[in-house]
């Protein structure tokens, strides 16, 4: 499905590009986010040096990345960093726990740096960015850490949030899942999907199932129909105001949820000119699932038993000692 609906809505993304904020961007643009990138400003922040000036070396024309740590407050913070720089952190991993399980090694610190840190809120206003639409933190620990910075931009900007939190203490004295997910919801976000990670002891690794302890989530967040009615009342001009709408109803295509768009488009319809919502109509209605174009047929369950049972033995994440969930929503 085209993620800006049809050409009846173009102009509301020409005059407000759909803008992703980035806390880690070790990697670049997501998959799923690359299928926006027409009516896309990406914001990365990324505090490790060599991997900003790699980023910044290749970027595309709407990407911007900033190399500067983020925070809940301004201050000047200690950044641990390790053998894989993937997983450096302002949070010391915690050896003891880690031990438990392969590959420790890669959390070993090689180095400690001091760095100035920034609260999101003030960073994004320091560098002339009005408005934010998603937020994805990445960070190794610090994704409380830099929500706590960017109340304005979680209350009164944001339509969706894609946080890590960890489940265990890979990092000492670290805050967890529980502690994340209770501060985004409280601020109006519906927790739409997680997708676990789990990691099998060193001391059992070939043996029971696939899975060992849940570690770490991917967590996806969208922001409640009243929530965001909330936002787009505050929103100076109609045409901004339904820009607004139809960035909300682009990101839940990227995530797949075609249904929560259309529960979105229609809750703000009469925003909307009658030729637009018969636009929206036909770009959405017309489309029904897989699962519904499939008659049902007896022996249906057991064949998808037994389809699942392959998919496991062959998938590659089901060899070793890591093993993940599918990806978030229905990009797949």
């Amino acid at each position: 499905m085209n993620v800006f609906i049809g050409r009846e809505f173009e102009k509301y993304y020409e005059s407000s590009p759909l803008v992703l904020v980035d806390a880690g961007a070790r990697g670049g643009l997501q998959k799923n986010w690359k299928r926006a990138r027409k009516h896309l400003e990406m914001i990365g922040f990324e505090p490790d040096t060599a991997e900003f000036e790699r980023l910044s070396a290749s970027k595309p024309r709407a990407v911007r990345y900033i190399n500067t740590a983020l925070y809940s407050r301004k201050a000047r913070i200690k950044l641990f960093l390790t053998r894989n720089r993937g997983v450096s952190s302002i949070y010391r991993p915690d050896a003891a726990f880690l031990g438990k399980f392969p590959d420790k090694e890669r959390y070993d610190i090689t180095g400690e740096i001091e760095t100035d840190a920034e609260p999101l809120d003030g960073v994004l206003a320091l560098n002339g960015i009005p408005d934010a639409d998603f937020l994805k933190l990445d960070t190794q620990g610090s994704e409380l850490d830099i929500l706590k910075g960017a109340s304005v931009t979680v209350d009164k900007k944001l339509f969706g949030i894609e946080a890590e939190a960890e489940t265990a203490p890979v990092y000492e004295n670290q805050p967890l899942l529980a502690d994340v997910d209770a501060f985004i919801r409280s601020r109006g976000y519906f927790l739409f999907d997680i997708r676990p990670f789990y990691w099998k002891r060193s001391a059992g690794v070939f043996y029971g199932g696939s899975k060992g302890q849940m570690i770490f989530a991917d967590l996806l967040y969208l922001r409640e129909p009243a929530s965001l009615a909330s936002i787009i009342s505050g929103i100076p001009g109609e045409d901004a105001r339904r820009s607004k709408v139809m960035k909300a109803v682009s990101i839940c295509v990227l995530y797949g949820y075609i249904d929560y768009a259309m529960e979105i488009f229609d809750s703000f319809g009469d925003m909307f000119g009658a030729r637009e919502r018969k636009a929206f109509e036909r770009c959405t209605r017309g489309r029904v699932t897989i699962g519904r174009i499939i008659p049902g047929f007896r022996g249906r369950g057991r064949l998808a038993d037994a389809i699942h049972a392959v998919y496991r033995i062959v998938h590659p994440e089901s060899r070793g000692w890591v093993k993940q969930g599918r990806a978030l929503g229905n990009t797949e």
